[in-house]
């Protein structure tokens, strides 16, 4: 614990957030029987997590995205019970050398009465259910790309997010049937209810929390707004990204939302490390006005951050049951932040903590414990908190060493290490970043796009003989360890349609995006080795205003004329927006819009048939 970090700091100015109301069409859910007024339920459900205790305190269960599995873990003997596999087997690497899960669990939710855990299975698409007692599971397709989950206060119903769809689905627990399908705003992410009985959906990629009104099933997103610069490009500013969690805090109706703050409004390339990325806990009230927390650069006269350590990658928040104090678990630096909820500043700090890759916590029933995930090294670690609430003093310690909670890691242990190096910000452990504050994963949020396109280059400061092994593992769990997007939902009918489309010679689209992996950049040269050929296309979209594009050498010396790019591949497209090399298109629509007449005959197509090749092209 950082013992300067004890010191209460001035809480930021409130500033006023931006609002903006969604109505959808749906079917009401959870109604109360006829004639009969509505009741508040006597239990709210926790908001999505990727851990979480039984409501007695003795059992721990954890999801396990790379190995396929729910883990079922005994705290009194600080043991594993039980891990149940979600698909039958453990996931294995492939010829290629690709580690792909079949399912990869990535949040839970248990019944009130603690007999089933309900898991999110995001590559699976499917919702499954796991009998505490027997361990039998069963499941049901739900979507693409399924994230969040919560059950209904009388564990009738389970909410999923279907984070590629942009859709909650609804699922009567006791049939493991869909009864319900609403409309949300994109990548919804993580779910909870609130205590006034409304559904609470976070949104990865914003713009904002959304609230669904269950009589109604009328949607209230509440946007929340750029962050405008403060004087010095090292205070927390920019667009709102990578928001991960959102929870009503006990006792008020305020909404904490953990995200991260990317400063595309500073010039670019003159960008660095601590003018990049901010990690920021957004506190929405109900009177429409919102606090900003954040580490703010501590040398610069007249400021005073919110939290006295700099930290990143916030990923999952957890609330005593008063309200006064908020735990959150930062991804990036590997660390346990508290905060003193009442005046938005940081009162400790717990790091290292003995693992990598923090992605959930759960706070045992007592709030004697906090139990963290750690997804790379498969374990639990557990912390005590000692608090004193008459004083405002909290101190917190590891309380001795992790808790296994995998049989066997199926994942490669290159791909391991390369998997920690890629979202460690941990300065302290790795030279490939700086003072905690920037990861791979910052702008590669979830190892797919922050939809930001940033002009600049940002280093570590590796060194490529003697960080050869780690450069290695980097580059291993980035070819072969970080699987391709799944697509969302689309009309099978429409897909035939625009893959006739996208093939005919006439419109061009294979020309440059053909092949096994939708690119010719590499035909002939399946590997795309630096050393093969690569194919370079003017597509006309060259003009980049203050930035434009020059003839110059690659890294191994070789030259490449101005204007001249290769052609991604479109596998996943639909999770990449915006597009082109400066972003100039945000759709893929807007995309096809840019090339008509320089690539191909687009501008023959009918409005249907165009429709038809967005959906093929979303499809793949």
């Amino acid at each position: 614990m950082n013992r300067d970090s004890l010191k209460l700091r001035n809480l930021p100015a409130w500033q006023v957030v931006q609002i903006e109301t969604v109505p959808i069409v749906a079917l009401v859910i959870g109604l109360a029987a006829c004639g009969e007024p509505p009741v508040p339920p006597p239990f709210v459900a926790p908001h999505s997590s990727s851990i979480a205790t039984s409501s007695d305190g003795a059992t721990l269960f954890v999801v396990n995205p790379d190995s396929d599995s729910l883990s079922i873990v005994d705290l009194r003997a600080r043991t594993l019970v039980a891990e149940v596999l979600l698909a039958g087997v453990r996931p294995t690497v492939d010829a290629s050398g690709a580690f792909t899960p079949a399912v990869m669990p990535r949040a839970l939710a248990v019944s009130p009465d603690d007999t089933t855990v309900f898991v999110t299975g995001e590559r699976a698409g499917k919702l499954f259910g796991v009998d505490v007692a027997t361990h039998e599971v069963r499941s049901v397709a739900v979507g693409s790309e399924p994230i969040g989950v919560t059950v209904s206060a009388d564990g009738f119903f389970v909410f999923v997010a279907c984070s590629q769809d942009a859709k909650v689905v609804v699922v009567a627990a006791s049939t493991f049937t869909i009864v319900n399908t609403l409309d949300v705003p994109a990548t919804p992410w993580t779910l909870g209810q609130t205590s006034n009985g409304s559904l609470l959906v976070g949104h990865l990629s914003g713009p904002g929390p959304s609230l669904i009104d269950p009589l109604t099933s009328v949607v209230t997103t509440l946007a929340i707004a750029d962050i405008a610069p403060r004087g010095d490009a090292r205070l927390a500013h920019g667009e709102a990204r990578g928001m991960y969690d959102v929870a009503e805090r006990p006792g008020t109706q305020e909404l904490w939302v953990a995200h991260l703050l990317l400063g595309t409004d500073t010039a670019q390339p003159e960008l660095d490390f601590e003018t990049t990325v901010f990690p920021t806990l957004t506190v929405l009230r109900p009177d429409g006005f919102r606090a900003t927390l954040s580490n703010d650069a501590l040398d610069i006269p007249g400021t005073d951050g919110a939290f006295g350590d700099v930290v990143s990658g916030p990923h999952a928040i957890a609330f005593t049951a008063d309200g006064e104090l908020a735990f959150v678990v930062d991804t990036n630096s590997e660390d346990l932040l508290v905060v003193d909820a009442n005046h938005g500043v940081e009162l400790a700090l717990v790091r290292p903590l003995p693992g990598h890759m923090p992605e959930g916590i759960a706070l045992s029933p007592d709030e004697e414990f906090a139990y963290i995930d750690q997804r790379n090294t498969g374990d639990i670690a557990v912390v005590r908190i000692d608090r004193a609430p008459a004083t405002g003093r909290i101190e917190l310690f590891v309380d001795g060493p992790p808790i296994p909670r995998l049989d066997v890691d199926p994942m490669p242990a290159t791909q391991r290490l390369g998997q920690h190096l890629f979202y460690s910000a941990n300065s302290d452990e790795s030279p490939i970043t700086r003072n905690h504050w920037v990861a791979c994963a910052s702008c590669h949020v979830e190892g797919r796009s922050d939809a930001v396109v940033w002009k600049f280059e940002q280093g570590g400061t590796f060194e490529p003989t003697a960080n050869a092994p780690q450069l290695d593992a980097l580059a291993d769990y980035v070819n072969h360890g970080i699987p391709l997007p799944i697509p969302p939902t689309t009309d099978p009918v429409l897909v035939a349609h625009g893959k006739a489309i996208f093939e005919r010679a006439d419109v061009g689209c294979a020309t440059c995006h053909g092949g096994p992996r939708f690119t010719d950049s590499g035909a002939g040269n399946p590997t795309l080795d630096l050393a093969g050929t690569i194919t370079l296309h003017d597509v006309g979209t060259c003009a980049m205003g203050a930035f434009p594009d020059v003839a110059h050498a690659d890294v191994d010396g070789h030259p490449r004329a101005a204007c001249l790019f290769d052609a991604p591949s479109l596998q996943g497209v639909a999770s990449s927006p915006p597009y082109f090399h400066d972003g100039r298109a945000k759709t893929i629509i807007d995309a096809l819009d840019q090339t008509r007449g320089k690539m191909g005959d687009i501008t023959s197509l009918s409005p249907f048939d165009e429709l038809a090749l967005v959906e093929y092209v979303r499809s793949l």
